[in-house]
């Protein structure tokens, strides 16, 4: 009975050890898992690299309805004797019409010796101000016909171009539609250069061409 009570208490006791040793490796597994896991689960919730977004052309706003008041450092329209505008003479044709049509060609040189002229010329102070505030204009512009010609050309502040640009691009909209004859589209870019009060109300007659 001893040696049996003996043999018995030591099965037992193996039998404990075993099931011991195999709990204690189980949790070990589980413990090196759960930390491998861990581990992983920044990586995957890191979220995907963004691509830059492209910017997008946005149109002119419409034309303020306040006008300029006359600047002492930089002209607020062309001046009719330097740039009274000129047409296109040598170029392809284009829309129904066949209007002739100039690419745009004009050189640093030239952009700077008009800047230079109507500062000698008017007294304007373009010179001392940010040139990139400004554009060379083509008073009558090139998509209905304008030339690159210096008597088409003027100094055009961003504050004045932001009455003027989105009527350019009805105009060439309508011109593209045949909805307006180049003739009428000239007068009514001049006007508007000419008098920056009516660009607003100009806008809305060539918009009514488009509908």
């Amino acid at each position: 009975m001893n040696c049996s009570n003996g043999l018995n208490t030591k099965v037992i006791l193996n039998l404990i050890a075993a099931i011991s040793l195999t709990l204690t490796a189980s949790l070990s597994s589980a413990q090196r898992g759960d930390f491998t896991e861990k581990k992983q689960k920044p990586s995957q919730q890191e979220p995907a690299a963004q691509k830059p977004s492209k910017p997008n052309f946005q149109e002119p706003t419409t034309a303020p309805t306040q006008p300029l008041n006359p600047n002492a450092k930089y002209p607020i329209e062309p001046d009719p004797e330097m740039t009274p505008g000129k047409l296109c003479e040598h170029g392809t044709k284009r829309y129904a019409q066949q209007i002739t049509y100039c690419e745009r060609n004009v050189s640093g040189g030239e952009k700077n010796a008009i800047i230079a002229d109507y500062d000698s010329e008017l007294g304007f102070k373009i010179r001392t101000m940010n040139r990139g505030d400004f554009k060379i204009d083509h008073f009558i512009p090139l998509s209905i016909g304008g030339s690159n010609d210096v008597e088409n050309l003027w100094p055009q502040h961003k504050s004045v171009y932001a009455y003027s640009d989105r009527l350019e691009l009805l105009l060439f909209q309508a011109m593209e539609a045949d909805t307006i004859k180049q003739m009428d589209a000239i007068r009514i870019v001049k006007e508007c250069k000419l008098d920056l009060s009516k660009c607003s109300d100009l806008e809305h007659e060539v918009e009514a061409l488009l509908k």
